[in-house]
């Protein structure tokens, strides 16, 4: 937002001063618009590399099995969501999908309901967390806005269509997947889930690895109680950071 401020208030001031200068107008256009894009990327760069550094953190702390230590770098990033637009539904996806993973669920809703819709994993989280406490109305619209935002994530649709088989409704499910496969042909997982609720059997979820157990739906073999899932939650969007 800032960033984006500055910029105006360059453009401004350099149309406003070739207008008052009798210059023809059109060289205010086009001098302003160049200091807008100029000033723009310089300071989306910057704060981009700030985040990014920020973010390299953030994973060295989780490989080292320090969550809180992660949730504090990421909320004292969050000062620098005021420079950018996107960027706080970035962070904070980050930070609801960390307590998630720590089974924090009353610490992690908040967050998850800020999250970017663009953040894949920390709205499916929140739509899991709905369906838990049986919100199913709000499960569908969150599960359907990051399907649209996310349309290559095929685990998405493959964990709609898992927890719709759990409510009984198989037919949806079935819808949800073969949608999505009309976007991702040949997506052999969803090719095999397709296959499985055509057979009233269960959907296959051990496929997707490591993040199929951050969602908290099945327990890993040999994991103990409260111990975090392997694997550290997806890293911002480099699109989301810079703009």
């Amino acid at each position: 937002m800032i960033s984006l401020l500055i910029s105006l208030a360059l453009f401004g001031l350099i149309y406003g001063g070739t207008v008052a200068l009798h210059w023809y107008w059109g060289y205010g256009v086009a001098l302003g618009a160049t200091a807008f894009f100029a000033s723009n990327f310089i300071l989306s760069r910057t704060i981009g590399k700030r985040v990014e550094a920020r973010m390299q953190q953030v994973g060295q702390t989780i490989t080292k099995g320090r969550p809180d230590q992660a949730i504090e770098i990421l909320k004292g990033t969050q000062p620098l969501t005021r420079w950018q637009f996107m960027l706080r539904g970035q962070l904070d996806g980050q930070i609801g999908t960390i307590y998630y993973a720590q089974r924090k669920f009353d610490e992690a809703l908040p967050y998850l309901e800020r999250a970017s819709n663009r953040h894949w994993m920390a709205r499916a989280m929140l739509a899991i967390t709905y369906f838990k406490r049986n919100r199913f109305a709000e499960m569908d619209k969150v599960f359907q806005k990051a399907i649209a935002a996310n349309r290559k994530e095929g685990m998405l649709a493959s964990l709609y269509a898992y927890c719709l088989v759990k409510r009984g409704d198989p037919d949806r499910a079935l819808e949800v997947l073969n949608t999505a496969l009309k976007k991702l042909a040949g997506d052999a997982r969803l090719t095999a889930n397709v296959t499985a609720v055509q057979n009233k059997k269960p959907i296959k979820m051990k496929s997707y690895g490591d993040v199929w157990y951050q969602f908290h739906l099945e327990r890993p073999p040999g994991m103990v109680q409260g111990q975090m899932p392997k694997g550290p939650p997806p890293k911002l969007r480099r699109k989301a950071v810079r703009r």
